[in-house]
């Protein structure tokens, strides 16, 4: 489209002047709309690029495209789209002379601007210079893509425009744009660039309210991530994503030396080094050698195919075949170097001589799958590749003679996923489209052999009674595929120009099997199977292809009734969805289940608990007829006994661990200390191992974040190998990999809630969890004892979970803890003073819990705690003791509150102050939790007076070491939070505002906004607002606390809370917001206290903070 003010290119910065120009790069850097040139948030946004161009010591030119969007006009996307335009004619002008033709491109792309380049590049085809061909690489940081005009991130994309201007409306994309966007997004992708892209998402929310009332009205979110990983991935197979820990707003804000520039600095130093040659290729300047050399894959790939010699087929064809092709005497013929003509007279000697009948198959005994499902995107997926552009490539190839590359597609994916199924299918389904169609099994080299040498007598090079050695059969087919020749019977197809061939490689699990059989030329195009991840990824000439993912449950259900014709069962579709949800969305699980349940006459409801129980023997069952063109059971697909014993020993303990996110530091931290004879102890032999496991699709590795991940029901079938002792082992092995890399920190240790603990513990959150699912049952039967080194990773476990706030979720954990440490005791096993710490811990946290859900005894707990301490205390005589005794004191005082006993809490308070106090050697802050508890209990009691004689030395000690806005501790948030209730009491508001301002800072800091202490201290800070009539910042604050308060357990803040805006609502005119909130807060009261019949006009501030736990007042 026509714009009304062009953007320009203008260089900013060189790094060397060379001779020679092709061997040096340019960087165009495209900014994010609203960004001006020069300005502080352009510097901000581009000050990093100049260190990284001289991170290498290429010829680099660095270009800015500067452009601007006209305000007035309402077509700001439009207008955005258009300046494509404008880079192509600007980058014209800079590379005209002799050799800067041909010099590699990387675009720099932030946010929006990278709708420009995708848009530049996919209408490229009209430019003289083929920017397709000179772009070596691309850099989106932040850049949205959308390829459908259903997507819940249509409004990010309008927040995006508008971000931080007011005089944008948010209904700034219309559907015509959103649709013009789709088309550039899918035009991007589909051009498939061979080239590396680096897409940088957000990892921080940013906040997004332009009008509070508004927001607050229709309960939006404060805070949202605006480019997602979703939103910014574009599919392409060299694509590397990186997630930086920022706001959309600091995205561009690049830190030197900062993880996101090391990225950078890689990526870069890897296109600087390739990108000449790569673009050489582009422009067929340098020789299949030499591009078989090339490395240019992402961070998360690994080739396997070796570089070196081109092979035999990438020769000239011998003299004869030549003769022949360039002959004009031909019949009805077919072939890639030359049109039919026809001559009658020469046709039966050509016939003789070389050509075979076309249409030709060589694919075995394939069998159309009729209940083929799920997968027909697929399908779509290879045409894409196979048939797109075909007029271009036939252009491009014609420049080149007969040295056309095959276009190549590759399914990748462990066994049973369905990728002989889709080949199959494929095959079956468009072999019309094909002049000669070849399935080969390429799981060996025998069979390789074998077929090759079949399919050479088939075509007609070699008489059929002639023995081939297997080099000159593979040679010879393969210089048939370069030139393929060969007639038609029908006078129809004498129009026709080029032969069309589709070669499959089925199996194909090993690349250094495939290379030598591999067509490097020729009209033709391939489809590989393969278990090998990286076969997709930079491998020869494969370097498009995909995943093959797992059926998505709802889909997987309809197949799942479909092929065992359950449609009309009641409620077929949410059992079925929950079937194939347990069976990992496995095809083959899909197909093989589905003849279980016809053939046993099950119902879906009947087969769901027959799974429950028989899932082993299902597994290994086979129904005849069952499991369409697959040959295994899911028992017998991966071959788990075939794999070296290393391998089985790392996939048998990854079985009883969370099957995502998978920290490889389990796995090799702790491995000299495992007791499993075949665990790799050395990184090197882990190595291997896990090379096996990748190579088979048992499990997919992210390189970037050195995670594991397996799929389900791989965990299944490999548990299911095991028996019973074999499996405990197991679980002592988890536990003790586990342990290895658990932040381990004391309950009673003052430094415990510290933030850098949560983001490490987070990693392995997920596999404690799935351990005690697995074996928790028969612990707590106690038909099985645990091991003391679980009881004790389960007791951390346990008050980790209840500093996250999750009050319910640690029960189960302490429950456990408790049985397995008081059998270790009783049974002698195990260091026993480190045991009777963690089993008291674990009374401690159960206490805790207990008290803030209401369910079981937590008094009871405490004093189980303290006689353990007691008992230590004699025996050991150590000072940490005589210090947990101080905190076991606190939650007696704890104890005593929730039963209304104030006193006695004081006077346990008091005793656990000074008793921590008194103790040697005691650390810093250890005295910290007794006081705020107590100042807490005495100000709300009306007692302030008493509380700044121990509080104010407590906040002093804090403040010297860790600073007043230290965002690293939980129990400086609590301090000032604290003292801010101080201050109120004694009308000081505005220093009690400042101390609570500073606490909700720290909170959302350390724990997060959804935590509960995040909200008490929200709902606090309204009521500072509310006391200055400010009503809308205290709006805002009240809608924080509503956001922090997400369990059951939290109904008494919520209530609270709700009743606070609710009123404030009504203040402001919105009566019926108002009451609308107001019966809500009065109905959750009623559920707490349905004693009280009071109506809501009698209800004070007083009867709301009396329905909460002291500590949330």
């Amino acid at each position: 489209m026509h714009v009304k003010s062009p953007g320009s290119l203008r260089p900013i910065y060189r790094v060397e002047d060379f001779t020679a120009p092709e061997e040096g790069m340019d960087i165009v850097i495209v900014p994010g709309a609203w960004i001006e040139y020069p300005s502080e948030q352009f510097r901000k946004n581009c000050s990093w690029i100049k260190p990284l161009a001289a991170s290498t010591t290429s010829d680099i030119r660095v270009f800015l495209f500067t452009y601007q969007l006209n305000i007035d006009d309402s077509s700001l996307w439009r207008q955005l789209l258009g300046q494509s335009s404008a880079v192509l004619d600007s980058l014209e002008q800079y590379r005209r002379e002799p050799g800067y033709e041909q010099r590699p491109l990387l675009f720099i792309c932030h946010i929006l601007g990278g709708l420009i380049i995708k848009k530049a590049l996919t209408s490229a085809h009209q430019y003289q210079r083929i920017y397709e061909d000179v772009t070596a690489g691309i850099i989106f940081l932040g850049t949205p893509h959308l390829t459908s005009m259903v997507d819940d991130s249509w409004n990010n994309l309008k927040l995006i425009m508008k971000a931080n201007r007011r005089d944008i409306s948010k209904q700034n994309l219309t559907e015509e744009e959103q649709a013009s966007i789709v088309t550039v997004c899918q035009r991007f992708q589909e051009l498939q660039l061979p080239i590396l892209v680096l897409s940088v998402y957000e990892g921080k929310e940013t906040k997004v309210r332009e009008n509070l009332l508004q927001s607050w009205r229709t309960h939006s979110k404060s805070s949202q991530t605006l480019i997602t990983e979703k939103l910014a991935t574009c599919n392409y197979r060299n694509e590397s994503l990186f997630k930086v820990d920022s706001t959309h707003a600091e995205l561009g804000n690049v830190e030197v030396d900062g993880p996101l520039y090391q990225r950078l600095v890689e990526f870069f130093q890897t296109l600087a080094d390739n990108a000449p040659t790569q673009v050489a290729l582009a422009f067929r300047k340098v020789s299949v050698e030499e591009h078989a050399d090339l490395k240019l894959e992402p961070q998360s790939s690994i080739s396997s195919f070796r570089g070196g010699a081109a092979s035999a087929a990438e020769s000239t064809p011998d003299s004869q075949l030549s003769e022949l092709v360039d002959s004009q005497t031909s019949l009805t013929t077919k072939s890639a170097a030359s049109g039919g003509n026809r001559q009658e007279a020469a046709g039966n000697e050509l016939r003789g001589r070389l050509g075979v009948q076309f249409p030709f198959s060589h694919v075995a005994t394939l069998c159309r799958n009729k209940d083929f499902f799920g997968q027909e995107h697929i399908l779509d997926q290879i045409d894409q590749v196979f048939f797109r552009q075909k007029a271009t490539r036939n252009r491009a190839d014609a420049s080149k003679g007969n040295e056309a590359e095959p276009r190549s597609f590759a399914l990748c994916g462990m066994g049973g996923i369905g990728k002989t199924e889709v080949a199959t299918e494929y095959v079956l389904s468009r072999q019309h489209k094909f002049d000669a169609v070849f399935w080969i099994y390429a799981d060996t080299t025998q069979k390789l052999a074998a077929q090759f040498s079949a399919i050479a007598k088939e075509l007609g090079l070699e008489e059929k009674d002639t023995n081939l050695d297997d080099v000159a059969a593979r040679e010879m087919v393969k210089e048939w595929l370069a030139e393929p020749v060969g007639y038609y019977p029908r006078e129809d197809a004498e129009d026709a120009t080029e032969v069309t061939w589709l070669l499959v490689f089925d199996n194909a699990d090993d690349p250094d099997v495939l290379y030598d059989w591999f067509p490097s030329q020729g009209p033709g195009s391939v489809l590989v199977t393969s278990r090998y991840p990286y076969m997709k990824e930079n491998a020869h000439r494969l370097s498009v292809g995909l995943d093959v993912s797992p059926l998505e449950p709802t889909l997987g259900g309809k197949m799942l009734c479909k092929l065992s014709g359950r449609e009309d069962d009641l409620d077929a579709s949410g059992i079925s969805t929950r079937i194939v949800e347990r069976l990992g969305g496995l095809p083959l699980a899909v197909a093989q289940m589905s003849g279980i349940i016809r053939r046993k006459h099950l119902s879906l409801n009947e087969f769901d608990e027959y799974y429950t129980e028989n899932a082993k023997n299902l597994h290994d069952l086979h129904i005849r007829g069952s499991l369409g063109s697959y040959q295994q059971t899911v028992s017998t697909t991966w071959a788990v006994e075939q794999l070296s014993p290393a391998a089985q020993a790392v996939l048998k303990v990854l079985s009883v661990l969370d099957p995502d996110q998978i920290s490889e530091k389990i796995l090799v931290e702790g491995a000299k200390k495992v007791a499993l004879d075949d665990f790799p102890k050395t990184k090197a032999v882990y190595f291997e191992a896990r090379t096996e496991l990748i190579q088979t699709s048992l499990i997919a590795r992210n390189m970037a974040t050195s995670e594991l991940r397996i799929h389900r029901l791989v965990q299944d079938v490999v548990r299911e190998t095991m028996d019973q002792e074999q499996l405990r082992l197991i679980f002592a092995g988890a536990i003790v990999l586990l342990s290895s890399v658990w932040p381990y920190v004391s309950g009673t240790d003052p430094t415990r809630n510290q933030s850098w603990r949560y983001t490490v513990a987070d990693r392995y959150t997920a596999h404690i969890i799935r351990l005690e699912k697995l074996f928790g049952e028969d612990i707590r039967s106690r038909s099985y004892d645990g091991t003391a080194e679980s009881g004790i990773l389960f007791s951390s476990f346990a008050w980790y979970s209840y500093e996250h706030g999750s009050y319910q979720f640690p029960i189960p954990f302490a429950e456990i803890a408790i049985i397995i440490l008081q059998t270790a005791v009783d049974k002698d096993r195990g260091d026993e003073r480190e045991v009777t710490h963690w089993l008291g811990e674990a009374y401690d946290s159960l206490s805790q819990t207990s008290i803030m859900t209401g369910v079981g005894d937590g008094m009871k707990d405490t004093k189980r705690w303290i006689q353990i301490l007691f008992d230590r205390i004699q025996k050991y005589k150590l000072s940490s003791d005589s210090q947990a005794l101080g905190i076991a004191y606190n939650q007696l005082a704890v104890s005593h509150i929730s039963k209304g006993e104030v006193e006695d809490a004081i006077n346990s308070w008091r005793l656990a102050y000074e008793t921590i106090k008194s103790s040697k050697n005691a650390p810093q802050f250890s005295e910290t939790w007794p006081a705020v508890n107590l100042a807490l209990v005495l100000i709300q009691e009306g007692r302030a007076s008493e509380v700044e004689e121990f509080l104010i030395p407590v906040l002093n000690e804090h403040e010297e070491v860790l600073g007043r806005d230290d965002n690293t501790t939980v129990e400086s948030g609590q301090i000032w939070r604290t003292m801010g209730n101080l201050r109120v009491a004694q009308e000081r508001y505005d220093e009690g505002l400042d101390f609570h301002k500073r606490a909700l800072e720290n909170l959302k800091a350390v724990v997060g906004i959804k935590h509960d202490f995040t909200g008490d201290c929200f709902y606090t800070v309204a009521n500072d607002y509310l006391r200055q009539n400010d009503d809308i910042k205290a709006l805002t604050a009240l809608e924080g606390a509503l956001v922090a308060y997400k369990d059951e357990y939290h109904k008494p803040q919520i209530a609270r809370a709700l009743w606070k805006k609710g009123l404030l609502a009504k203040s402001v005119g919105n009566t019926i917001e108002g009451d609308i909130l107001l019966t809500r807060a009065i109905k959750l009261r009623r559920e707490l206290q349905p004693d009280d019949k009071r109506p809501l006009e009698e209800l004070t501030d007083k009867d709301w903070d009396n329905l909460v736990f002291y500590w949330h007042r």
